[in-house]
């Protein structure tokens, strides 16, 4: 079945002034335009987080702003199917970009747990160049803060493909084996690795297949397949592959519950093509 891709043109226009229903700022921060294209404040939350809820401008959708729910849910084509291909990417753009700008000191979100001595980097102390030639090989120099960003997405990447529980990132004896290695830096917590480096590194991930799909133009053959796995759920997968080219995942879908049929099956890889940001 031969496939046809969009090409993702800039986002759409923000407005010189928000909406009168969404300020511009939310607990003293001024909000991304992503949120003020595709979400309504609506009222704060009743409790001492201080957070707002948002009602999803293209499925009605209302949702407590915290960490990257929002930006989740318009990249989940089977939780906002009316979701435009430039919303999604730009979703996914605001997640990535979280991880490697610095965040703001006002920021309450659970994804900030340890992220302060992440942030903070002893001052070097000045010394006189005929010593540092010789200390060179002695001193613990600090990590930047791209250099401790890139080992951490590397740990991540580590846990992830080796299947191993994010509560490691914590383990005591990792963390000796690194303070013996390096002494400056410091691993990201569980909460931290599992929120804001997950999110990001799938981000990037996602846009890159995105990248490579919409690189081939009019060609490439779409493929579906489906399995049981040990929990005995009914899992349908989608992909696209080309002649020389590496086999890009489009989506997973489960379809437990449901009837095998042509039609569940074409809107498994709908939803998946979607996500995408492909139209057939």
């Amino acid at each position: 079945m031969a496939i046809y891709f969009i090409t993702h043109g800039p986002p759409p226009p923000v407005d010189s002034k928000p909406p009168t229903s969404l300020p511009a700022t939310t607990m003293g921060r001024k909000l991304d335009p992503f949120y003020t294209n595709n979400f309504t404040r609506l009222k704060d939350v009743h409790n001492k987080s201080k957070r707002n809820m948002f009602k999803c401008n293209h499925c009605g959708t209302e949702l407590e702003h915290r960490e990257n729910r929002l930006a989740q849910h318009t990249t989940d084509a089977t939780k906002c199917e009316k979701a435009p291909p430039a919303a999604r990417t730009a979703a996914h753009t605001l997640m990535l970009q979280k991880a490697t700008t610095k965040r703001t000191a006002g920021d309450s979100s659970d994804e900030d747990e340890g992220a302060e001595d992440e942030d903070e980097q002893p001052q070097k102390k000045k010394q006189k160049k005929q010593k540092q030639a010789v200390l060179d090989g002695f001193v613990d120099h600090p990590m930047t803060k791209d250099q401790a960003k890139a080992a951490n997405v590397k740990l991540l990447r580590y846990l992830i493909h080796s299947n191993s529980a994010f509560l490691n990132a914590e383990n005591l004896f990792l963390a000796e084996f690194v303070n013996e290695l390096r002494p400056s830096f410091k691993i990201s917590s569980r909460t931290t690795m599992s929120t804001l480096l997950l999110d990001a590194e799938h981000s990037r991930v996602h846009l890159d297949a995105v990248k490579t799909l919409t690189s081939w133009g009019r060609s490439g053959t779409l493929l579906i397949d489906g399995w049981d796995d040990e929990l005995h759920r009914s899992l349908y997968g989608t992909t696209a592959g080309k002649v020389g080219e590496p086999t890009v995942v489009m989506g997973l879908q489960d379809l437990t519950g449901h009837r095998g049929s042509s039609k569940s099956i074409f809107e498994a890889a709908k939803t998946s093509a979607s996500t995408m940001g492909m139209r057939g």
